[in-house]
């Protein structure tokens, strides 16, 4: 049993060093959504398990000079305040096209989601420049998991500039007629520690390997006895 626990334990440890499995996303395609003075986008998830997250990517375009903020809240829309706010972080547009499919952006996160609904919400004071953005998921694919689902997207053309969640945000719809399906924008959420039914699962091979040996040896035949030994246990020419 200790050699279980300390099978398990070097097994976490391991894992835990490596860069984590993914959570959820919405995978990019090509275009996207403007993210500018005047626009800011937001992207709704939600999780049905706790989750231990490490960062988020976002794959955006962008000039290479221009800033963004990124908010993790568990509320957008005019009755958003400070303190739905889970995390801000702040960070430079990547040097690539919308139509050559952006660039991946990770921001680090450390936190401890519970069960329930979060958005991504993307604003910039950067100008109408058209070249600032993130990049669309179009109609999927969805990379749902067990730990949760990805929602629809949203867009803010008049965004509160003081407190860009708060903005009256509207539902994004797919721009090609006769379609009217919501957009998502393309994101990653990462976590470094296994989920807890891997981790058991984990657990448990290691309990058959350790099962599996100990029986091994169980019923290792004895090693023939030395040519040189007597039944008396003394060797021959002995007193």
């Amino acid at each position: 049993m200790r050699s279980l626990f300390a099978v398990c334990a070097i097994i976490w440890c391991v894992r835990s060093a490596y860069a984590g499995p993914l959570v959820l996303g919405a995978l990019p395609t090509e275009g996207g959504l403007f993210i500018e003075a005047t626009q800011t986008v937001a992207e709704e998830f939600s999780l049905t398990q706790p989750v231990d997250v490490d960062g988020i990517t976002l794959f955006l375009a962008g000039s290479g000079t221009d800033e963004f903020t990124m908010y993790l809240t568990t509320a957008i829309g005019p009755l958003a305040t400070a303190g739905d706010v889970l995390a801000e972080e702040n960070s430079t547009f990547p040097d690539a096209g919308f139509f050559s499919g952006g660039a991946p952006v990770t921001l680090p996160l450390t936190l401890s989601l519970a069960p329930g609904n979060y958005f991504v919400v993307l604003s910039s004071n950067a100008p109408d420049n058209l070249s600032d953005g993130w990049i669309s998921a179009g109609l999927g694919p969805i990379q749902n998991t067990p730990a949760g689902t990805v929602g629809p997207g949203y867009s803010a053309c008049c965004p509160d500039t003081l407190f860009p969640p708060a903005s009256a945000f509207h539902l994004t719809e797919y721009p090609l007629p006769p379609f009217d399906i919501n957009e998502m924008s393309s994101f990653e959420l990462t976590s470094s520690v296994p989920e807890p039914a891997s981790f058991m699962l984990i657990c448990l091979g290691g309990a058959c390997v350790l099962f599996r040996t100990a029986r091994g040896r169980r019923h290792r035949p004895s090693p023939p006895r030395s040519s040189r030994s007597s039944a008396s246990g003394r060797f021959p020419g002995t007193t």
